[in-house]
């Protein structure tokens, strides 16, 4: 038999429900809204959207302005987005792009072409004959690009205003030019070399100096100051920082170049990998940031993290995550962050490893930078990029505290009032089963005296 509810016990039940579920959506509410802690805050767009359509931009941020780079041109925004200049041109392919504080080097390697600008205007553009390499840039403006024609290299550099520097010729068999930089005081080229010798067992590379400075050139043979020899890996990155110290990144470590007239060319330090490297940042010429997958660490549920060094090769901090780490770009002291599978989880670290926010986006991203600093975005996606601003939930006034209180009190009284429901259930229950033991009882006396009635 299925137990008589009372329209009371209804009345009681369906109100407790509909509290519960008020009071759900309340904590609910807040919980998506409120971003006066650190890693957890609210965008909103500001509606402007740069179109696209699946040409995949490169896109760099410095200052308050950011470069629109695609193979039709380069475009120039300010932090509002309102573009400030663009230059056109057509490219068969997505353009690399080498930057540097306000400078930036764009080249394809098809069209053998090579734009250098900064955050005002276009400075140059060289056309060459051979298919291009890679480029990189310095912070004074000084570009150099390596060219191929076919087993013979050849490395340019330029000064800010286009003007020729040196030329250097790679002609030995077997050394392949992997990168460049120059120097912050525009004296030195620093070449990273892969050494492919069908009978080395391992990967070697070389990094030589050569010295762009023509007022030093007569102390040198053929320009070269020297070089660190035969390191059995892969170096895929240098760039010159703060006090000339030359850092490379390879397959295996991370290390430091110190050159001076005094202590000549040394390595200062390094330190080698126990992990696998996935992604590597140098930033505002003083910090290297380095990603490494977690998965040789058995005992670690943590599935990637990221150390920071200085240019001394000390760690400045660590940031360990849960996710996998995707993508890395960053500005000035902080780094942003893709987590996770779906790459919508985005996450904004200082270079101590302080999480400074995190933040779910709705789409899927190819890329993000910081505009200005790190409360607005430029977040791209497969057909537009929108630019992005931090907003905080902050009692402005007394009537925005007046109404938090509200919301508080509503949550306490909503409370209060379930539980004093519960408790009028819980007697009211009691009584029912009070009432039905002293009716089962009565009945049982009644049974008795019938019984009584019936023998006599």
């Amino acid at each position: 038999m299925f137990k008589q509810v009372s329209t009371k016990q209804k009345i009681i039940y369906l109100s407790s429900i509909i509290i519960f579920i008020l009071i759900c959506c309340i904590i609910f509410v807040n919980f998506m809204n409120d971003s006066s802690e650190k890693n957890d805050i609210n965008f909103k767009s500001n509606n402007i959207k740069l179109q696209h359509a699946g040409n995949n931009p490169e896109i760099y941020s410095c200052g308050k302005e950011f470069f629109f780079i695609t193979k039709d041109g380069v475009k120039v925004y300010n932090s509002s987005g309102v573009l400030k200049w663009e230059e056109v041109f057509n490219m068969s392919e997505t353009p690399m792009v080498a930057s540097n504080e306000d400078y930036v080097a764009i080249a394809e390697k098809q069209d053998k072409n090579l734009y250098v600008a900064n955050s005002d205007k276009l400075l140059y553009n060289k056309k060459f004959d051979n298919i291009i390499l890679n480029v990189s840039i310095n912070n004074q403006g000084y570009a150099s690009v390596i060219l191929q024609n076919g087993d013979n290299y050849t490395i340019y550099t330029y000064d800010d205003e286009g003007v020729e520097r040196t030329k250097t010729e790679i002609q030995e068999e077997n050394l392949i030019p992997i990168a460049t930089s120059i120097s912050n005081d525009n004296s030195i080229l620093a070449i990273s070399l892969l050494n492919i010798s069908p009978t080395e067992l391992n990967l070697k590379s070389t990094i030589v100096l050569y010295s762009i400075d023509k007022k030093n050139n007569e102390e040198f043979n053929d320009n070269v100051i020297g070089s660190i020899l035969d390191k059995e890996e892969l170096i895929g990155k240098i760039k010159f920082m703060d006090n000339n110290m030359l850092i490379g990144i390879s397959d295996k470590e991370i290390f430091g170049i110190e050159i001076n007239k005094t202590k000549g060319i040394q390595e200062k330090w390094n330190s080698k990998f126990k992990n696998i490297l996935t992604h590597s940042l140098y930033l505002n010429n003083n910090i290297i940031a380095t990603v490494f997958s977690n998965d040789q660490d058995k005992n670690n549920d943590k599935k990637s993290f990221i150390v920071f060094y200085d240019i001394d090769g000390n760690i400045t901090g660590k940031y360990y995550s849960n996710n996998s780490i995707n993508y890395i770009n960053g500005k000035g002291d902080n780094v942003v962050l893709k987590t996770g599978v779906l790459d919508r989880h985005i996450l904004a670290l200082d270079t101590n490893g302080k999480k400074l926010w995190q933040y779910n986006l709705i789409q899927d991203i190819k890329s993000i930078n910081f505009i200005e600093n790190t409360n607005k975005i430029l977040v791209s996606g497969i057909l537009e990029t929108d630019i992005l601003e931090r907003s905080k939930k902050i009692y402005n006034n007394e009537q925005d505290l007046e109404d938090n209180v509200k919301e508080k009190s509503i949550i306490k009284e909503g409370l209060m009032k379930l539980k004093e429901n519960n408790e009028n259930n819980n007697k009211e229950n009691t009584t029912n089963e009070n009432n039905k033991l002293k009716d089962t009882k009565e009945n049982k006396n009644k049974e008795v005296n019938n019984k009584e009635g019936i023998e006599k």
